[in-house]
């Protein structure tokens, strides 16, 4: 043996033989001579089957590494949004677009009636074919110029048949126009008497062809309204309720307009006439009345089209409008209707349109609380019967978010626009290259980039579904359930939209309520978040090497059973 080194002194070094033999011994991959080695039939077999395996593992856990992952996780909704809009596009099949508007009401109190702003309305045949873009200078409230006092007991003396004398006395009876209360009481004397078909004055003044006085508002019915439109070059209709408020207010105006017409030099061609939708119901059903009262101008002899007369409701202004209509041969009769149209005076209509249907669209800038938008069928300028009413419509498009392109845009609000058209086309190259993503990605790369507000507009699920009322005087409500749904792309940018569910109902309206269509929205306090994921590389890696090696282990493991049970069983047969 050598002798232990002297204290101090340094140790010899190891010689370079020691140290490769060393590291050999931390070789795990030592080979055996191929003499050692013995090649088995159905180990063969097991390697094949063991590549094949291997190989379609790999590809599935490369294809599972080339692809995008959505996780879905439910959060407390803390977009920083107090406004959320609102986009529709309705149409309700038997509703005037004059009786057609959009109110809105919140659980903060707000109420807003007949929102005209972003919103727009046309007009339809009962075919749905488009006739014009609704004009809003006619959804105001038209004024009533009602006579004086003094002349409405004139007028009420003249339809009575009272002489000169007796009419100067009445008219100096109620020559104090500041007795509201003996107005109000000839007013309604004027409208029994236009119910009672004798509102005017009496004969004197000669007969016309069909034997009624000129000058005096004619009653009329089906037959007698088609022998006036053809023996006379204008006929001026009234159709009315003796119920009705308006109507009532109307019957004085009416008659004292008839009364001056009959001055005129065209006065004999011209009438004025009224039409009770009480007592001739399907009549005024026929000629698609669906509210009073309704005044429409027939000329060129025919009752197939009409000028529906829409603003206001005084003597001068009936009288101008009928001057205007009986001057038209001096321009060409459309540029004459276009020019009424325009003007909010009166809108053409045809028998052969049918009933008239309103097309509404638009949006609403509503707050993120519960409410309701209302699409109301009726207008307080007329008097309505519910039972004429009918709420049947189509919602075509309905979809909570979105923005206007630019309008309202903060520069931060407006950066993060741009951004997002960047994130889009990001995100369309990574699809190429990634082998894209799932459907609900690829819809939400199209929205807005998320910059603390709701940008991205919702999916409709109501798309041209129609709603058909059981009956006239039923009215609709939808209920819809609102949940903000937000994606974040790998990058880091998000987008969010709103999401709902529908479900509606409809109900029979009582106590002289009006059909009306109502959509009513609540916000879920949750959002759903979805967020991608890719796998990291390192993952893929471990899950490789798990693939290759597990599987060889676990086949190794298979062929050594397989091949001593195989030689288990030859040296018992042997």
């Amino acid at each position: 043996p050598n002798p232990a080194p002297a204290p101090g002194a340094m140790a010899a070094p190891v010689p370079h033989s020691a140290a490769a033999s060393i590291f050999k011994r931390l070789n795990y991959f030592k080979k055996l001579p191929e003499d050692l080695t013995i090649s088995t039939t159905h180990g063969s077999v097991m390697s094949l089957v063991g590549i094949a395996c291997m190989a379609l593992l790999f590809l599935l856990e490369l294809r599972s590494f080339m692809t995008l992952n959505v996780e879905t996780a439910i959060e407390v909704d803390d977009v920083a949004d107090s406004y959320m809009r609102v986009n529709f596009n309705i149409t309700v099949d038997d509703a005037p677009c004059d009786f057609v508007s959009v109110d809105l009401t919140d659980a903060t109190g707000l109420y807003a009636h007949n929102i005209t702003r972003r919103v727009r309305k046309v007009r339809l045949t009962a075919w749905r074919r488009q006739l014009a873009i609704h004009a809003d200078e006619g959804a105001a409230m038209p004024a009533y110029i009602k006579p004086s006092a003094a002349e409405l007991a004139q007028i009420e003396g003249e339809a009575e048949g009272l002489d000169p004398e007796e009419l100067a006395e009445l008219a100096a009876a109620a020559a104090d126009e500041g007795d509201p209360a003996g107005a109000e009481a000839a007013v309604a004397r004027m409208a029994a008497l236009q119910a009672a078909g004798s509102a005017g004055p009496s004969a004197d003044r000669g007969l016309d062809v069909h034997g009624n006085a000129h000058g005096a508002v004619v009653a009329l019915d089906e037959k007698t309204l088609k022998e006036y439109v053809e023996t006379h070059d204008m006929v001026f209709v009234n159709f009315f309720a003796p119920w009705c408020h308006w109507c009532q207010e109307l019957a004085p105006i009416w008659a004292q307009t008839a009364d001056k017409l009959a001055d005129l030099h065209y006065g004999e061609r011209v009438k004025l006439a009224s039409v009770d939708c009480v007592a001739h119901a399907e009549f005024c059903r026929t000629m698609h009345i669906r509210a009073f009262p309704t005044l429409l101008l027939y000329s060129d002899h025919t009752t197939d089209t009409g000028l529906l007369y829409r603003a206001t409701r005084g003597t001068d202004a009936l009288l101008q409008f009928v001057d205007t209509n009986a001057q038209r041969h001096e321009v060409p009769h459309e540029e004459h209707v276009a020019a009424l149209e325009e003007a909010g005076t009166a809108v053409k209509v045809a028998r052969e349109h049918g009933p008239e249907g309103c097309m509404v669209s638009g949006h609403l800038k509503v707050k993120k609380v519960p409410g309701t938008f209302h699409v109301r069928l009726h207008s307080p300028q007329y008097s309505h019967a519910s039972e004429l009413m009918s709420a049947s419509h189509v919602v075509h498009h309905l979809s909570f978010g979105g923005d206007e392109d630019g309008e309202g845009l903060d520069p931060a609000r407006k950066a993060a626009k741009a951004a997002a058209a960047e994130a889009k086309k990001a995100g369309e190259r990574r699809g190429r290259r990634r082998g894209g993503r799932n459907g609900d990605s690829r819809k939400a790369a199209d929205r807005d980039a998320w910059d603390g507000a709701i940008l991205g507009t919702g999916k409709s699920v109501a798309d041209n579904t129609p709603f058909v009322a059981p009956a006239n005087g039923h009215s609709f409500v939808h209920f819809h359930k609102v949940v903000c749904r937000v994606h974040e792309y790998l990058r880091g940018t998000k987008v969010a939209w709103y999401q709902y569910t529908m479900h509606s109902s409809s109900h029979k309206e009582v106590d002289d309520a009006f059909p009306s269509v109502k959509f009513a929205y609540d916000l879920s306090p949750m959002k759903v978040v979805e967020r991608e994921r890719s796998m990291p590389l390192y993952r893929f890696v471990t899950s490789l090497c798990a693939i290759i090696g597990g599987f060889f282990t676990v086949l190794g493991l298979a062929e050594n059973t397989l091949h001593y049970s195989i030689e288990a069983v030859s040296k018992k047969l042997s």
